[in-house]
């Protein structure tokens, strides 16, 4: 998904919003 995909945490979050986990 362009406006959130899962992290290698399993946390969703925004491409251009990495620093905020």
């Amino acid at each position: 998904n362009l406006l959130q995909r899962q992290d290698l945490k399993g946390i969703y979050v925004i491409p251009s919003a990495q620093s905020s986990f």
